[in-house]
Parts: structure tokens; sequence; C-alpha cells
């Protein structure tokens, strides 16, 4: 099986349940529900997030897949919602969930040269996914030859404002900006000391 074609990024993050589709912000359009598998699920569909200005240039899209373990959550929050006004599309999906259509096996399975770049972002402490599954994806696509840059956010859980914080976020518009839109930027993780809270840093830090 080959991975899709788009590029990756996984965060370990969870977002809270809402029942419709987030409010856009100013200058964003919001295209609701739209089926992505014909005659699919009633899950299967996405929120389509555009600038409301139109343009003549195709965008790179950023996909959102909600947290919640595969068997709950919805598409109603999309934190990609404010790259659109960086020149990106956003979709929100939702998704049949674990108690209908269950997931074989894990993602390094499923690894091949064929995989587009990779940027994981976990926290060492997140209690639901071990830190130590996304140090064997990261080997596990180096040895294929995929480009992979592996984030350790310390003293981080599974979701929180670590994940906010200014180089965190610097690093995901790097990532997006040089593998969707070709800018010739340098993606690598940043010092730990820079993505984590002060209340976990080690004394002396």
């Amino acid at each position: 099986m080959r991975c899709p074609t788009f590029i990756t990024i996984i965060l370990f993050s969870v977002t809270a349940q809402l029942a419709a589709a987030a409010t856009p912000p100013a200058g964003v359009m919001l295209v609701a529900d739209l089926q992505y598998v014909a005659g699919g699920d009633v899950s299967q569909r996405l929120d389509l997030y555009l600038p409301e200005k139109s343009t003549d240039k195709p965008l790179p899209i950023i996909v959102w897949v909600h947290g919640g373990g595969w068997s709950a959550g919805t598409k109603s929050q999309c934190p990609a919602i404010g790259y659109v006004k960086q020149g990106y599309a956003a979709a929100s999906v939702e998704y049949r969930f674990s108690q209908k259509a269950i997931f074989p096996v894990s993602p390094v399975h499923y690894v091949t040269k064929d995989c587009p770049p990779f940027l994981i972002m976990h926290g060492t402490k997140d209690p639901l996914v071990p830190y130590a599954q996304s140090e064997e994806l990261a080997e596990a696509l180096r040895k294929a030859g995929v480009t992979v840059t592996l984030q350790k956010f310390p003293g981080a859980g599974h979701t929180g404002p670590a994940f906010h914080l200014p180089a965190a976020r610097k690093l995901m518009q790097d990532f997006f900006d040089r593998n969707l839109k070709g800018k010739h930027v340098k993606v690598k993780a940043v010092p730990e000391n820079d993505v984590t809270l002060p209340a976990a840093k080690k004394p002396g830090k």
C-alpha cells in the first residue's frame, strides 16, 4: 500500500467536540459537508475553508484529521483555518469511527519510499500514545529514504499549550511553506528548550 501523495504532518493532539462546522473568520469562506466518498457513509464528509477573495492560481491544501482515538470527535474545529489567510486552503475531515471501520495495523507497516515528507510532533509524557511509537515511525521513514522531522516536546502530554508555542508554530509554517509552496526554507527540529513550558523545564536549563 502506498502512502498518500500529500504532505504529512502528525500532531498528537485532540480537539474539543462541537456540533457544527467552525465559524470562519473574516476573509475566509466555508463550504460545509462536502461528500468525499460517492455513496459512502454519512460521516465521510469534509468542511472546506477557502479565501473569500478568489484567485486563478491553485491553492495548496492542508487536511486536518481530528483527534478522538478513532472512536469520537468531530470535524467542527479546524486549527488549519489560520493558514487560509496565508495562501492555503484547509479541509477538516469527518470519517468513520472504529466502531464501523477498524483500521487493521499501525501506520509503521505502511511506510514505503513513496511516502511524502513527514513532520511528527509528540509530547514525551503522552499518556495515550507512547512517544516511542513516533521514534519507531520516524526510524522506519528514514530507512525508507523519506524526509522526516521528529520534534520532541519534553514534558508535554497528548495535547496542551506547548504545541502552540511560537517555535512550534514556526516549525509547522516552515514545513508547509517548503513542501506545499516550494519555498526555500529549512525544516529542522527546534531546540527542545524552545518547545518546553517553564514548569516542565529542568533546573538550570
